[in-house]
């Protein structure tokens, strides 16, 4: 289903699931374009979830000067070193 997609919207939580989605967005070809929202856990007002934009690494919505070609990789290498798989 990804490969036919050009933009997905997940809402990721941050309880140890956000580094395994950013990974498996990586590898489907999508690298974070935006985090639209957020959420916060009324018990001590810590962010517990946000609303994240993916876009292929190659899309048009990537280019300007707010982002560079490489950024993709920058995010890949630290995945990388949190998840122990820098070769």
């Amino acid at each position: 289903m990804l490969r036919n997609a050009d933009v997905v919207a997940l809402e990721v939580t941050l309880d140890g699931t956000f580094f395994e989605v950013a990974e498996i967005m990586h590898e489907s070809g999508f690298v974070v374009h935006d985090i639209v929202g957020q959420n916060y856990r009324i018990s001590d007002d810590a962010l517990i979830q946000v609303d994240m934009v993916f876009v292929k690494s190659q899309s048009s919505l990537r280019e300007g000067p707010y982002s560079r070609p490489d950024q993709g990789d920058e995010f890949q290498s630290i995945l990388d070193r949190h998840l122990g798989t820098n070769p």
